[in-house]
Order: C-alpha cells, then structure tokens, then sequence
C-alpha cells in the first residue's frame, strides 16, 4: 500500500464502470422528470454562442467515434511496457493503467449523455438529447466486453 490507500481491485473496476453506465440512464431521469418544463424559457442560442456550440458538438461526436472504435487499445494502453517487481506489484500496475484507459473512454462516452442533456436547456428537439443519452450508455455498455477480456488477461498474469 501506498501512502495507507487501499490497493485498486478488479471489483473496484467494475464498480467504477457501472457508475459510469448508469450517468446517462440518471441524466435521462432528470431531463424527464426536472428540467423539460424549465428548458422552454431558455432562449435559443445565436451567433458566434451557437457556432462555438455546434463546433464543440462536432469535436466531441469525432473524439467519441475515434474512441469507440479503439477501446481494447485504449484499454491495454502500456500493457507492452515491462513492469519491475514482483507478481503482485505487476497486477496492480496493470490494474492501474487498466484502470485510467476505461476512465478516460468511460468520460469521453459520458460527455455524450452530458451533451444530451445541456441539450434540453438548449430547447432543441426532444429525440436529440433522448439519442444522445442512449449512444452515451450504448458506448459505455460496448465497452464491457473488452474490459472483461483484458481484467482476465491480467488475473492470469
């Protein structure tokens, strides 16, 4: 242990994972029930607001395609790197790097869900922020096969 934290297990990474899954599904729940009502009285965006807007909208959906379509990559990112130390120091380093690449494609994916739901302030059309949502859980969700095969690569270890 490193300064009295608890060594990251692969429990903790499934339960970091599932909370991501479960943000748009949240997200979806609070456009639903909160803030429809309140998106009318938002007005539209004009000018250089809505051109910086949609640019930031375009970046995102390329980041999320370039991103879904490499998971296991990004997933093993640094598992080619040697690792010194014993076997368990090994699997905890591995856990580790595992660990940053499923955040970083989980926050990526999530961004989506969040877009869908600024999208409700933004008074746009209801089956936009309802499909941004779900491409956001469809991509977390996509994501789970490749760190089920990569954690069991590294319980083999």
């Amino acid at each position: 242990m490193h300064g009295g934290r608890r060594p990251l297990t692969p429990s903790a990474v499934w339960i970091i994972h599932t909370a991501f899954c479960m943000s748009p599904i949240l997200y979806a729940a609070i456009a639903y029930g909160v803030l429809r009502p309140a998106a009318e009285q938002v007005p539209a965006l004009t000018g250089i607001a809505r051109t910086v807007y949609y640019t930031v909208e375009v970046l995102l959906y390329l980041a999320c395609g370039v991103v879904g379509c490499l998971p296991t990559r990004i997933l093993s990112l640094g598992a080619d790197r040697p690792m010194e130390g014993d076997a368990a120091v090994r699997r905890q380093t591995a856990l580790n790097r595992l660990t940053v690449g499923m955040v970083v494609c989980d926050a990526i994916f999530e961004s989506l869900g969040i877009l869908g739901l600024l999208n409700i302030f933004l008074d746009r059309p209801v089956w936009m922020p309802g499909l941004l949502m779900l491409a956001s859980f469809i991509l977390m969700i996509s994501l789970t096969p490749a760190l089920r095969g990569r954690l069991g690569e590294i319980e083999q270890e």
